[in-house]
This record gives C-alpha cells, sequence and structure tokens, in this order.
C-alpha cells in the first residue's frame, strides 16, 4: 500500500509518484536523492502548492526542518544529521511548463488546497474558472519585460504588476516577476505576495486618516526642516525627496507631491494607533508589528503589492472595500457548481466624501507638478489616480494607480533586495504603470470619477487653505467634505496686524488708536517662522505692548454728576494711564462748553484715588457748569473723564 502511496501522490508541479517528483525537482532518481532532498520531498504532498520550493522556497525549507526533526525524534537519524540536512543547499533544476500566468496558476492552488485540501484539489477533477483577463495578462507580461530590458543598465532585473477590477475584487491580472523561469531572479518567487517596503506609495492611508479627524485638501502644513522625537533615540529628521524644503503646502500639493515632512507631520498628528486600525480596514494586514515608528508614512513597514493594490481599490470604489478575489466558479467531476463567485456590495470601510478627496488629490496633475513635472508617465489620457514611492534605498519602488473600472499595482526591484542605480517609482515602475493602463483601457471610454454627494466646492485663499481674509492676494476653489470646511479668515496667513508704533509690538486694546498702525503680514505658523524669516518674509512681532498693558485710570469722584457747587470746590478722582506723563484739571461755561478755562495743572504725579485740584468757583456766574480731568502720555495721547454741575454761590 505504501508503495502505491508514493508512486501516485502529487508532488506538485505536475509531479505524481516520488520518482516523478525526484525528476522533477532535482534531476535524479529517488534512489539518489540525499537526505536532504528526500526530506524536503516528503514534506510536499500535505501541500503541495503551499511548500513548492520553486514559488515558495522559506515554506518549503521551513517544512524539511519539520520532517527532519520529527526524522530525528523517532530514531531515524541522529540530530547532527538532521541539522548538516538543513544546512545543505539544495539545487533544483530549471522547471518549464506551458501554463499561462504561472504565479497566478500557482496563486489559486494555494488558495483551493488551504479551502479543501491537496486530496480534492489534485484528485477531485475539478474544473476551476478563474477571474484571469489573458489579454491583459499578456499586456503586463509584455510592457514589464520591455521596461526591465530598457533599465537593465541601471542594475534592475524584476518587475510585479497586479491589477484588479475595483467593484468586483477580481484579479485581472497578476506578474510575480518578468521570467517565472529565470533562477538568476527568483524568477518563480510571486513578489505580489512578498513584503516588501512601500516608500511613499502608503501615504494616501496616512492622509485619509487625517480626514477622518478634520483635516482637508486645504490643510496648511509647514515643509521646513523639523526634527521628531523618537524616545531614547536621536530625534528623527526626515528629508524630502529633492532634499528640499518647500515652506508652506496645503494637503492638495504635499500628498500630490509626495513631500515627506508633511507626511510625517500627518502621521505624528494622526497617530500610529489610527494609521495602523485604517491600514487594516483598507485591507492592509500585514502592518501588524508593535515597533513602528513615524517612518510608516514613508514606507517603514513591509505590505505586499496585492493587499496596497487592493487598498488603492477601496478609495476607487467610494469607499466600500471588496477583497480580492481569483476564483469565479468550481465545477466537481459531476458537473456540480461547488463555489460560485456573486461579487459582494462591499464593506463600506471609509467614507465616500473622503475616498473622493484621496482620488481628487491623486488625480490632479496640478497638484503633483512641483515634483514630477507637467507631462510626467503619470498623466494618462483619461482621469486617473496614481501615488508612487521609492524606498531611500533604492531597493523597491512602487506606481499604483487607478481609474473608476480598473486599478493596477506595479513593484520594480531586484529579488536579492540589491539597490538599483538610483531608479525611483516615476522612473521605474511608473512606465510600466502607463503603458499597461492606457493599453488595457484603450477600447473602453474615459470615464471621471463619480463625486458623491456630501462633497461641496469653497472659495479658499491659495496660499493658506483658509477661507480668505479681505488681503489674501490669490484665491482658488477647493473641495470639501460637508461639514467639514476650511479654516476662517482669521487663520489666512495674509493678515493686517495692528502694531502699537511707540513699542513696535503687537497693539492692545489699550493702546490709543492714534498710536496704532496696521500693517501687511505673511503671518506664518510657528514652525514656519524660522523658514519665512530665512527667505526674506517679515513676520509680525510676537510680544504685546509692554507699555500700554491695561486701561487709562480716569475719573472725577466729586464733585457728583448734577451736583451744585459753591465756594472752592475739591475736585477728588483718579488719574493715571500707561506711559503716565502727566494731567490738567478745567472746567467750561456751560454743559457743552465751547472753550476750556485752567483750573490745575499740569501735574506730573499721577493720583490713583485722591484730591486732583481745588476749584475756586466764587468768580463764577450761577450756571450749568462741565469739569473735566485730562491725562497725557508721553506720546501725547490723551484720555479725559467729565463731570456736569451747577455753580451756585
Amino acid at each position: 500500500i505504501l508503495e502505491i502511496y508514493l508512486n501516485t501522490i502529487y508532488y506538485g508541479n505536475l509531479a505524481y509518484g516520488v520518482e516523478a517528483a525526484a525528476e522533477t525537482y532535482f534531476g535524479k532518481t529517488a534512489a539518489e536523492l540525499s537526505l536532504a532532498e528526500a526530506a524536503l520531498l516528503a514534506g510536499l504532498p500535505q501541500s503541495p502548492a503551499i511548500y513548492d520550493p520553486f514559488t515558495n522556497p522559506e515554506a518549503a525549507k521551513a517544512r524539511q526542518s519539520i520532517v527532519l526533526g520529527l526524522m530525528a525524534e523517532e530514531g531515524y537519524i541522529t540530530p547532527a544529521q538532521a541539522e548538516a540536512a538543513r544546512s545543505e543547499e539544495l539545487q533544483f533544476v530549471a522547471q518549464r511548463t506551458d501554463i499561462r500566468a504561472p504565479h497566478f496558476v500557482t496563486y489559486v492552488r494555494q488558495l483551493l488546497e488551504q479551502k479543501y485540501g491537496s486530496a480534492v484539489l489534485y484528485q477531485g477533477g475539478l474544473q476551476v474558472y478563474t477571474t484571469l483577463d489573458p489579454r491583459l495578462q499578456g499586456i503586463a507580461e509584455r510592457v514589464a519585460r520591455e521596461q526591465i530590458a530598457a533599465l537593465a543598465d541601471k542594475h534592475v532585473t524584476n518587475a510585479s504588476l497586479v491589477a484588479i477590477r475595483p467593484g468586483s475584487g477580481e484579479i485581472l491580472a497578476m506578474l510575480g516577476s518578468v521570467d517565472f523561469f529565470n533562477p538568476e531572479i527568483d524568477g518563480q518567487v510571486n513578489v505580489a505576495m512578498r513584503l516588501r517596503q512601500p516608500g511613499s506609495a502608503i501615504k494616501p492611508v496616512t492622509y485619509v486618516t487625517a480626514f477622518e479627524k478634520g483635516w482637508t485638501p486645504a490643510t496648511l502644513i509647514m515643509d521646513v526642516p523639523t526634527e521628531f522625537p523618537d524616545g531614547a533615540n536621536r530625534p528623527y529628521k526626515p528629508t524630502n525627496y529633492d532634499e528640499k524644503f518647500h515652506g508652506p503646502v496645503l494637503v492638495r500639493t504635499a500628498l500630490g507631491s509626495s513631500y515627506n515632512i508633511p507626511a510625517v507631520k500627518t502621521l505624528q498628528y494622526v497617530g500610529l494607533p489610527a494609521f495602523l486600525e485604517m491600514a487594516h480596514r483598507l485591507g492592509i494586514n500585514s502592518l501588524n508589528r508593535p515597533d513602528y515608528g513615524l517612518s510608516l508614512t514613508l514606507g517603514g513597514g513591509d505590505v505586499t503589492l496585492l493587499e496596497l493594490t487592493g487598498a488603492y481599490a477601496v478609495f476607487a470604489n467610494g469607499g466600500r472595500r471588496v477583497p480580492p478575489v481569483a476564483v469565479l466558479r468550481i465545477v466537481d467531476n459531476y458537473g456540480r457548481v461547488i463555489e460560485e463567485y456573486q461579487p459582494p456590495e462591499g464593506q463600506e470601510v471609509i467614507l465616500p466624501q473622503h475616498a473622493y478627496l484621496i482620488t481628487s488629490i491623486l488625480s490632479d496633475n496640478e497638484a503633483r507638478t512641483p515634483a514630477f513635472g507637467p507631462n510626467s508617465v503619470l498623466k494618462l489620457s483619461r482621469p486617473a489616480a496614481v501615488k508612487t514611492g521609492t524606498t531611500n534605498d533604492w531597493r523597491d519602488n512602487w506606481t499604483i494607480g487607478y481609474t473608476p473600472d480598473l486599478v493596477t499595482g506595479v513593484w520594480v526591484g531586484n529579488s536579492d533586495n540589491t539597490p538599483m542605480a538610483h531608479i525611483s517609482g516615476v522612473t521605474g515602475a511608473g512606465p510600466i504603470w502607463h503603458n499597461f493602463m492606457e493599453e488595457a483601457l484603450a477600447e473602453a471610454p474615459p470615464r471621471e470619477f463619480t463625486r458623491p454627494e456630501g462633497i461641496e466646492t469653497i472659495e479658499i485663499c491659495a496660499d493658506s487653505g483658509t477661507i480668505p481674509s479681505p488681503v489674501c492676494p490669490r484665491k482658488k476653489l477647493e473641495i470639501f467634505a460637508a461639514g467639514q470646511g476650511p479654516l476662517g479668515p482669521e487663520h489666512d496667513i495674509h493678515q493686517m496686524v495692528r502694531i502699537d508704533r511707540t513699542t513696535g509690538q503687537l497693539a492692545t486694546e489699550f493702546c490709543p488708536e492714534s498710536l496704532v498702525e496696521e500693517k501687511y503680514f505673511q503671518v506664518y505658523p510657528p514652525d514656519g517662522r524660522e523658514w519665512a524669516e530665512q527667505h526674506g518674509i517679515l513676520q509680525p512681532p510676537t510680544e504685546t505692548c509692554t507699555l500700554h498693558t491695561g486701561p487709562a485710570q480716569v475719573a472725577i469722584f466729586q464733585p457728583l454728576e448734577g451736583e451744585q457747587v459753591e465756594g472752592v470746590v475739591p475736585v477728588v478722582g483718579r488719574a493715571n494711564r500707561p506711559d503716565f506723563s502727566h494731567y490738567v484739571v478745567e472746567y467750561g461755561v456751560t454743559h457743552d462748553p465751547g472753550g476750556w478755562g485752567p483750573v490745575s495743572g499740569p501735574h506730573d504725579t499721577p493720583v490713583e484715588s485722591g484730591l486732583l485740584a481745588q476749584w475756586d468757583t466764587r468768580g463764577l456766574h450761577n450756571m450749568g457748569h462741565t469739569l473735566r480731568v485730562l491725562v497725557f502720555d508721553h506720546q501725547g495721547t490723551v484720555v479725559e473723564a467729565r463731570v456736569h454741575v451747577v455753580v451756585a454761590n
């Protein structure tokens, strides 16, 4: 029975029986196998697709190690023999097959093995209908090969591509490498399923998280040199790809042109837990370590191309997530349908308004022009949203983008993780994405992205993203989620600022209006003042007037309003003010005098509450009079208090 089993069991890659497996994987007979080779083959039948040493060598080696450990436990070999076999480098023979889209086929096999088991999959006579579009698969293979050949002198050897229909999640094309049969690039490894660093391609996740916390495409961020605390480590000091600082930028430009410092500030604002929760909502489950830092928004965590392309499909699908799917229908050997895919409505994982804001930014050629120019490969002949990513060590570059009908992710790099010669997302993966999308959609009419309800268009100040102040020089229109509009005009950087001429400081409510002038400033936020001053943009003072720190204290307590007086009248009151110079006391005839006569002064000592003067009324006509005290500062401004009395001598 064991002999029959060994001669018929499936070992993967069309190898039935141990002799066929030995020939398929090692080019020798079963009798010629080493312990290491035999242990590897012994581990395959449980899940031939999952443990395929050609496409998943790490899993195959891990399975081999388990087999060797069990053999040692049972006493068939010694622990030393097991360890030696683990260390042996296996030499596999080159594989050729006529299977189309071999990475996709292997991926489907792995899915079905996990769901139904290898016995049903390989011996059940199943007919499996997949989502693959042969035309799109052919385009992907060709354009990827052409681009990698063009970059051969830049030490670029490999590429991967995934294309998905966003509304249904159907995987229409999957290219795991440019050559499945090239061992020099580990061609049988499906890079679409491998963890790689995404660079800036992860940034939309950061910004959509910020939109949920109240930010907008018009939120102002200062792109200036910034140090971020990093616990016991040295402060984190990110730089931009172009090694420049761009000063005040709005979120639309910050994301469109992929500036790094604004992205790090955005992640600092939303917090790592909120970012990771958003990533998981979008289907990026590989980001699960507890030790991420702020560099995560620049690609400091590993994801798969399939995951990230699926996340972008959420934006293309108006906020609804339909997980990627590869199998449409399975029929058993009796003709019964045992599985059939019905595209779900999808789960709304982000608001459609927030998804549309991301789409609007990523499809805005003007927003990306500062970094990529007006006519980059990111611009298609139809509306399309797109984002690139490049790791800072040139080991990975990405371009992921979408139309309403198709989302495509592209990775370019080297499977051995060696760096490319300064090839970025726009020069490496970008042309593959552009050429694939143009050809794949050539027969489809262009479609605009559907604008959902709850999107408002509001005029903003182009420089600061706020409702324009009266002195804003440039205005433009921006879109917002309803109820989540721009900041008010008081937050505009263009402001008329009240300055106390005496001190040159910010005027207070107590500064005399005659000493206050309004001056135009571009008022930058605190983290932008240094940058502004370095660029010759004068900033307003930060200190408020230290001279006029309170109201003038001017009052007449006696005589009282309307009181009859006679003889010599003591005038009691208060005469004091910031920057006090002197006070005088005067009287006038009638309650609306046309002129004034002196009573006393000038006095150069302020009075807080006491005798101001003695008013001799004995020479005056018996009638209404007005008494006043005037308090002067050193600038000549005056504040007064009056009281009306009746002289009755």
